[in-house]
């Protein structure tokens, strides 16, 4: 089993880690620093912070919604 929900697991695009926030904190990630997310996976945090924001608009919501569509569009 793969961990996932009996979904079949079919990577998208594998995105880079985060980057270090300042330039002289670390060197520039590596190929092995890419992590491999299903989109189902991504689309269910997209669900659950959207319920979250109509709830509780915050920031932080917000900025959270903008970076998965990115994602999820980015494929597209």
């Amino acid at each position: 089993m793969n961990g996932t929900t009996g979904a079949s697991y079919q990577p998208l695009a594998v995105h880079p880690a985060p980057d270090a926030p300042y330039a002289s904190a670390a060197p520039a990630p590596q190929q092995q620093d890419y992590v491999r997310v299903p989109r189902c996976i991504l689309e269910r945090l997209l669900a659950h912070s959207n319920a979250a924001y109509r709830r509780f608009p915050t920031r932080h919501l917000l900025q959270i919604i903008r970076i998965l569509q990115h994602l999820l569009n980015a494929d597209s």
